[in-house]
């Protein structure tokens, strides 16, 4: 089963006036490359991820869930996108960090 994994490091987006979806969002590395797309949408079928022909992951998400993501890009780091899947449209895709102490406490700067 395909599996890609990008570590975010830049991301931007955009709120939609559209009856499909709420935000649309971009994700990009390091070296500001392109590493995928993120659809905040509105219906509720089921949310499918694919791998776009570019090799980008192009994911959607329930709009709700919005507000988890860029909190977690926010105030997280390292953030990574995940995607697996083996027929083409019908992968499936995951925000995530890597392992935390327990009882880590946020630092101010």
């Amino acid at each position: 089963m395909p599996y890609k994994s990008v570590k975010i490091e830049k991301y931007n987006y955009w709120v939609k006036n559209s009856l499909t979806f709420k935000v649309y969002m971009q994700l990009f590395g390091e070296k500001h490359e392109y590493l995928g797309s993120v659809l905040f949408q509105t219906t509720t079928t089921s949310p499918k991820a694919k791998m776009a022909a570019h090799g980008g992951i192009v994911a959607r998400f329930h709009a709700d869930h919005f507000p988890w993501v860029i909190d977690m890009l926010r105030n997280e780091k390292p953030v990574y996108l995940d995607y697996t899947g083996d027929i083409p449209g019908e992968g499936f895709a995951d925000f995530g960090t890597t392992p935390e102490p327990v009882g880590e406490e946020e630092t101010n700067p």
